[in-house]
């Protein structure tokens, strides 16, 4: 069995900061699985082009305003999501792995 190797902290906001203990090989599980989701992020991202501002077809009702606003909503979550896999993954790799 293979000794545990501590990893980073999990999080990095210090006032919710943990420490796991991972092998070797679980810290190469979690690394991947982070890449596989940047590369699921970086996709929806390339194939969602939500104009910065409002275009006259998504002004002419409410309900397409609606759902612009919504597509701008979910494009800024997937860019917070790039990042947050971003850090978590340089994290990760900085435990030593």
């Amino acid at each position: 069995m293979e000794t545990p190797t501590k990893a980073a902290p999990v999080s990095c906001e210090p006032s919710d900061a943990r420490t796991v203990e991972l092998t070797t090989d679980q810290i190469s599980l979690v690394i991947g699985a982070l890449y596989d989701k940047l590369v699921e992020t970086e996709g929806y991202l390339r194939g969602s082009r939500t104009p910065a501002t409002p275009r006259p077809e998504h002004k002419c009702c409410p309900h397409h305003l609606a759902q612009y606003e919504a597509q701008v909503d979910i494009y800024r979550a997937m860019k917070a999501r790039r990042k947050a896999v971003k850090r978590t993954i340089r994290l990760f790799e900085r435990s030593g792995h």
